[in-house]
């Protein structure tokens, strides 16, 4: 065998990828044809065998000689083409089994040849060669060359042995001489300044959860462009001094930039390094990676970006001879094993069919087949074939990350994109229109508006003595108020604030106790056609003064318990307001009574009129009130009714604070349809045994939870035991719903369904709605679905265009859900609720300040706030997308991240739960975060800081002391095993040994895969360690890789010493078995007759 030889940059970068990927055949290179007639197989082994004669680098092995990887030419095979029985049925799985089979790189050949023999004249061919040695290039070369051969051969022409061609090691000798060193760093030098700071990939939301591996399932969709669409997009381009594959560049970027919300997007194109004549006649690896930007800033239009791209393009070109390995060394991104580095989206441009099969003879017609591994190793990879009948795009694309139908609507996307811009090129990309709604499923719209006091007037009416509130009292069943007596209740409370002169929209203060009393309270004031102002007592007397100063209400109503409260209050003296003790046993007269007709006291407003104000935390520290009208509630309530109607033995039980939003449902929705309603004591959400005993005492139904309480509710069942058999219905809102809670949910309650709702105060509580399902477990985020009746929703960016479908956006809602505003806050009100830019006069939109986007299946996915969002190295970064990702972790009970405020650009990841290895959840996230979302902090704490309506408080976390942070100081090796490390690495990266920190990143110290590759070979030669080259991808500290070779030997130690007990125990139960023979033979002799 020859000397080994050194690799190409291109080859170490794939035997790098291959390495690491260790089983996947995301990188292998197949190729077929189907044969129909008569085949000469020897002639056509023989041809092969010559093929790979000829071209050394098709017979080379790969191995590691003192850390660097070689390549060595072998002898040749005597035997290569294999032969494998097929039929038509069976040829599919057989030939892709074929294709994905491992290649054993160090010891057998880079490439495979079988012939399927499907009968007596029909076959198919299938090569499959490593990318190590192969590109379409090759390809093309080789099916010339067999069938030149071949036909040669077969028509008797005498062929000589060919001469060996060692061109491409040639090739590899001058592309290392080529780039010296001063060449080197001014070609590093103009790519960062190319790429700007800190460049990335293309940031597409995932589908799915990614696998736990570095190799992905390949999904595969072609599309077509026709001939006319086709043939106008490449004369704009001529107008444009544009080639085919710049305008390409700049259709593809133009819908990935809509997707990403990015001012740059950068594409991984693969260019043929075959300047030569001879190196266009080698088969090998002549193939690197160029990345192109395109630059969106300053909204340009589809010329313009044409524009940018052809003279960043023909940039590109000129300094295209760093090799793409070298450029990601020098630009250290983000590393993980196995993960293509700085680009995740690949343009395949090609205009003729790069593996052309020629006839292998007159007798025998020739097909090729489309073939291809099931794994991919990038996001995307887009290939674009030009012909005369126009644009074949084949996308293929990680299955496990992206849903099919997400890339059919990224192709219908790209298509719709080429029309606009071949009409209107001058026209500002952003203007131009994607398809943007998704189809939803119908909702049934309530039958008509109505007022609060008035539809309860009518269910009263129809019957009166049906069971209407449940008053928990401490005693068995509870205090039962029937609709009748309500209504008599409501009805005194009524006459009483007529001397109050109150009449439609006078704010009315409510600061009172869960009760009966409350409940008619709040039917007396929208009675009267006035705004119900709810206060909770809880709350803390500021926060209430500050309430009672912005509303000044007519009257204030309190009861026995909340009366001393506000006789200290100094704020009701100050506005004038009048205090309206309610007892808690209102007692009325039988004369009363007749003429309390309740029905005839109800005033008659206008749907738009303001129904409550609801206060909310404001961004200036001073609560803002929620204007809502009684067209919104009635919506929100009809909706529900008629998608989620009541059974006849439903009960419900109201345990939300009035303050907040879902407690409109959690009162109303059941008591304005005739169902019981149980009223619980104040603070019965701190006590979740008591919460679960009282909702199994009256046998609820129907619960309306936020998902910290559903937590802890659901943590109580599992530590006792406790079943709630009558719940049917578990409403979780005002929060995120976290999948981990999803599961648990699911198991302790397989028969209960849980449905997610999303809204705010703004929309009167919700807007979407989803049925949860087992698929939606599976989904990287829960799901908040479909809008509701007379509501749209809208994702819009930040110049109010509507995004694509799949792409993320600000929600916006319109309908009959939206308040009328911010109460005495018109700049505030101005800001939120904004014309509708492409609706009817006069209609509105309300801007939530969350980010979401449309699933494949219509169904709404939330990625956090826009107004907490940053941007790392230009990639916009969402913080409750990475809190998900993270809770999903063995062992993370809970998880919130932050930006800081000093530093935005740097995350930090709060955990509550027990994580053993820090650098072990860092790799779980690379594998499913893109690099700039994994935070640089982690902290430890006992538990989350929440505000009193149970969401994360991220003010008081940022005020936190961090424990564990991303920075390092030099820390002192402890044992034998991390200071050889150091001196290891410190060798390996030129570096003082004393200065070499155990808990700093490899790569911040300036290492890359190579050196990993030589540090692996020093690790098992000096440490005698079984570890693998992925490990130190895993294990990027010293310390953490140390700890981990320990934790291996002494794996590996108790495995021998298992073997060895093993093999000790077969020897003596042998020796046993031996000795029990014996005696049993002796005792035979004994036995028998002499």
């Amino acid at each position: 065998m020859k000397q080994p030889s050194p690799l190409s940059f291109a080859q170490q970068r794939l035997w790098l990828l291959e390495t690491l990927a260790q089983s996947g055949s995301a990188l292998h290179v197949p190729s077929a044809i189907h044969l129909s007639g008569p085949i000469d197989v020897a002639i056509l082994e023989q041809a092969l065998l010559d093929i790979l004669w000829r071209h050394e680098t098709w017979r080379s092995r790969f191995t590691v000689i003192d850390g660097v990887p070689q390549q060595q030419v072998m002898p040749l095979p005597d035997v290569f083409l294999c032969q494998e029985p097929s039929s038509s049925a069976t040829l599919q799985s057989q030939m892709q089994a074929e294709i994905d089979r491992p290649f054993d790189l160090g010891t057998g050949l880079p490439v495979r040849a079988v012939l399927f023999l499907l009968g007596e004249q029909e076959f198919v061919l299938c090569v499959t060669a490593h990318h190590l040695v192969a590109d379409g290039w090759s390809l093309g070369l080789f099916w010339e060359e067999l069938s030149r051969r071949y036909c040669a051969a077969l028509s008797g022409e005498v062929q000589q042995q060919p001469e060996p061609n060692d061109v491409f090691t040639a090739l590899v000798a001058q592309e290392a001489r080529h780039l010296d060193d001063k060449r080197k760093m001014h070609l590093i030098d103009w790519w960062r300044d190319y790429l700007g700071d800190e460049p990335s990939g293309v940031s597409l939301p995932p589908d799915k959860i990614l696998d736990d591996g570095p190799n992905r399932c390949s999904g595969r969709y072609v599309s077509v462009i026709d001939s006319a669409l086709a043939d106008n997009f490449r004369q704009l381009g001529k107008q444009l001094r544009a080639t085919p594959f710049m305008m390409m560049i700049a259709a593809f970027s133009a819908v990935l930039s809509r997707y990403s919300d990015g001012r740059q997007v950068l594409l991984g194109c693969p260019i043929a390094q075959r300047t030569s004549a001879e190196s266009r006649q080698v088969l090998g690896l002549l193939l690197d990676t160029l990345i192109v930007r395109a630059d969106f800033s300053g909204r340009p239009s589809f010329a313009q970006l044409v524009e940018r791209v052809r003279d960043d393009t023909l940039d590109a070109m000129d300094h295209r001879d760093l090799p793409f390995q070298q450029l990601v060394q020098a630009l250290k991104p983000e590393h993980s094993a196995g993960q293509v580095s700085l680009v995740n989206v690949m343009l395949n441009f090609q205009s003729r069919q790069s593996s052309s099969v020629g006839a292998l003879s007159g007798d025998t017609v020739s097909t090729p087949l489309d073939v291809a591994p099931s794994d991919v190793m990038t996001d995307l990879t887009l290939y674009v074939m030009s012909d005369q009948y126009g644009l074949k795009l084949t996308w293929e694309y990680a299955a496990e990350r992206f849903d099919e139908t997400a890339i059919v609507r990224l192709a219908h996307h790209l298509q719709q994109l080429m029309i606009q811009v071949v009409r209107a090129p001058d026209c500002p990309l952003k203007s131009l229109e994607l398809a943007s709604q998704p189809a939803q499923p119908s909702a049934v719209a309530p039958d008509h508006d109505f007022t609060v006091a008035a539809r309860f007037a009518a269910v009263a009416g129809q019957s009166p003595e049906r069971t209407a509130l449940i008053q928990d009292n401490g005693i068995e069943g509870g205090e039962v108020i029937s609709y009748q007596r309500l209504m008599h209740m409501a009805a005194a409370i009524r006459q009483q604030l007529d001397r109050y002169g109150i009449t439609v929209e006078t704010p009315v203060g409510i600061l009172m106790e869960r009760s009966v009393s409350r409940v008619a309270a709040f039917l007396a004031v929208s009675a009267c056609g006035a705004t119900i102002v709810p206060l909770d007592p809880a709350y803390p007397h500021e926060w209430l003064n500050a309430v009672l100063t912005q509303v000044r209400p007519g009257v204030l109503l309190c009861d026995e318990l909340t009366s001393e409260a506000t006789d200290s209050h100094d704020v009701i003296d100050r506005v004038c307001c009048p205090v309206l003790h309610v007892p808690g046993e209102i007692t009325t007269s039988a004369a009363e009574i007749a003429s309390a007709d309740f029905a005839a006291q109800v005033v008659t407003v206008s749907a738009d009129a303001v129904a409550y104000i609801l206060f909310t935390s404001g961004s200036t520290g001073q609560p803002k009130g929620v204007m809502g009208t009684h067209r919104g509630l009635a919506n929100r309530l009809g909706w529900m009714w008629q998608q989620y109607p009541f059974a006849q033995d439903d009960i419900a039980f109201q345990q939300v604070s009035p303050n907040f939003v879902d407690s409109l449902w959690d009162l109303w929705g059941p008591l304005l349809a005739g169902v019981p309603v149980v009223l619980p004591p104040q603070d019965i959400s701190r006590e979740p045994q008591r919460f679960l005993q009282q909702c199994l005492a009256y046998r609820v139904t129907r619960l309306t939870l936020v998902p910290s309480l559903l937590d802890v509710l659901l943590q109580e069942m599992e530590r006792n035991a406790i079943m709630l058999q009558s719940l049917r219905l578990c409403i979780s809102s005002g929060e995120a719903l976290p999948r981990a809670l999803v599961t648990r949910f699911q198991t302790l309650l397989p028969d209960v369904q849980l449905l997610n709702l999303y809204g705010s105060s703004e929309v009167a509580a919700d807007v979407t709605y989803r049925e949860i399902t087992i698929e939606d477990v599976q989904a990287p985020v829960v799901p908040v679905g479909f809008s509701i009746a007379r509501t749209d929703i809208h994702l819009l960016d930040d110049e109010l265009y509507p995004t694509p479908l799949g792409a993320w956006g600000e929600v916006y809602v319109a309908g009959a859900s939206l308040a009328r505003g911010y109460w005495q806050q018109p700049n505030l009100t101005a800001a939120a609720f904004i014309p509708h830019p492409f609706g009817l006069p006069g209609e509105r939109l309300y801007r939530t300040g969350d980010i979401g986007r449309w699933r494949s299946d219509g169904a709404l996915i939330l990625g956090g706030r826009a107004d907490s969002q940053i941007k790392i190295r230009g990639v916009r970064v969402e913080p409750t997308w990475v809190e998900e990702m993270i809770r999903n972790y063995p062992g993370v009970d809970d998880a919130a991240v932050t930006a800081g405020e000093e530093t935005p650009t740097v995350l930090t990841a709060w955990i509550c739960g027990n994580v053993a290895d820090e650098e072990v959840l860092r790799q779980f996230l690379s594998r499913r975060l893109p690099a700039q979302m994994i935070p640089a902090r982690i902290a430890f704490v006992q538990s989350l800081p929440r505000l009193s309506n149970g969401k994360v408080d991220r003010k008081r976390l940022r005020s936190e002391r961090v424990i564990t942070k991303g920075g390092h100081t030099a820390t002192v090796p402890e044992g034998e095993t991390e200071q050889a490390l150091v001196e290891l690495w410190a060798t390996l990266l030129q570096y003082p040994a004393d200065s070499l920190s155990v808990t700093a990143n490899i790569f911040d110290l300036g290492g890359h895969s190579l050196l990993m590759v030589q540090a692996h070979a020093l690790i098992q030669k000096h440490l005698a360690s079984d570890c693998q080259l992925t490990d130190l991808f895993r294990y990027t500290t010293i310390r953490s890789l140390a700890r981990y070779l320990a934790q291996l030997a002494c794996e590996t130690e108790t495995s021998q010493y298992q073997a060895t007990e093993y093999r000790q125990g077969q020897r003596s139960r042998s020796h046993f078995r031996r000795q029990s023979r014996a005696a049993r033979r002796t005792t035979l002799r004994t036995a028998l007759p002499k």
